[in-house]
């Protein structure tokens, strides 16, 4: 209950939206291609970084971390988290070059799928990020305008984040000794 000018009461229903982690967009379907990154193997951590934001952004990333898990075969909602399945498994195989989809292992689940690639080529690439990393050293302004030169870092820093990850300390009391690990 509110008052407005004339201090009359009035009632204002607030309405917050609750979305159903089954729920699909009248646009989603099979074909749809959900980045324009194509997996061809040595990409790998670029792909997974931006079909994870994709997947995110549609709220389904659930399915494959596996926080949505499989209900109950009697329940209802069973048909529903089949029909999930199967269009994540579908948006992901369209984000699979064509010379590699033809080798991915068949699976029922979107994870098992997701973990299959993350298994296949998800490698640390120590000679990439020794690389970047005297690219970084050398990286002098040269003569280019600030913009191009911080684009240029930038770009650099942008590519070795692929490679590693910040560390972030995810215990109280940082028991994980995150600082020794930086």
């Amino acid at each position: 209950m509110t008052k407005d000018k004339d201090n009359k009461v009035s009632s204002k229903t607030e309405t917050t939206k609750t979305t159903f982690k089954y729920d699909m967009n009248s646009n989603d379907n099979p074909g749809n291609i959900i980045t324009q990154v194509q997996l061809k193997g040595d990409n790998y951590e670029e792909w997974a970084r931006v079909v994870w934001t994709s997947l995110r952004a549609r709220r389904k990333w659930g399915f494959i971390e596996g926080t949505a898990a499989m209900p109950n075969t009697a329940s209802p909602e069973i048909e529903d988290w089949w029909i999930v399945q199967s269009m994540l498994i579908s948006w992901i195989m369209n984000t699979i070059g064509p010379s590699l989809r033809t080798t991915v292992t068949y699976t029922d689940t979107a994870k098992g799928l997701w973990d299959d690639l993350k298994e296949r080529f998800s490698v640390i690439n120590r000679p990439r990020i020794q690389q970047l990393t005297i690219d970084l050293t050398d990286c002098k302004q040269q003569g280019m305008t600030i913009v191009a030169y911080y684009s240029k870092l930038k770009t650099l820093w942008d590519d070795l984040a692929i490679y590693e990850p910040l560390l972030v300390c995810t215990c109280t009391g940082c028991e994980c000794k995150i600082s020794e690990k930086l």
